[in-house]
């Protein structure tokens, strides 16, 4: 049954990687950085802010790499990155995530580690970032 969980998993990644890439190619360069107000962020910062989640909850918190987030920076940074730079940034997270998960053993998710000072089930951290896309798997 866990196997199922991180194969569901896996597959809703990749399809809302594909989803927000497509997204991405839509939009100009100045699109991606423009905020519409003091207190929203462009869309440049948010997928910072999606590939700093990713690290932070499976790629460091599930795999076990250093968690190096500078999760204000991913708020602050304006205009930082081009386009073909965040796409590229976007594949190469999922790319680790995916990995992550594939090495991932099944009888692991109920154990827990300790992700932005509190303990989590690795479950409830895999479960974090793949419920995005929260519809039915078609068989």
């Amino acid at each position: 049954m866990g196997g199922l969980f991180l194969q569901i998993c896996r597959e809703r990644l990749e399809a809302n990687t594909s989803k927000l890439l497509d997204c991405l190619v839509s939009l100009s360069e100045e699109e991606i950085w423009n905020r519409p107000n003091s207190y929203s962020n462009g869309v440049g910062n948010l997928i910072l802010h999606l590939c700093g989640n990713a690290r932070q909850w499976i790629i460091s918190g599930i795999g076990g790499p250093e968690d190096v987030r500078q999760r204000a920076q991913e708020f602050s940074l304006d205009a930082s990155y081009p386009k073909a730079e965040l796409a590229e940034m976007v594949r190469t997270t999922v790319r680790e995530v995916d990995q992550t998960l594939a090495d991932f053993g099944p009888q692991l998710l109920v154990t827990e580690r300790t992700i932005q000072g509190f303990p989590v089930s690795c479950l409830d951290a895999i479960f974090t970032c793949a419920r995005a896309d929260r519809q039915p798997r078609l068989q």
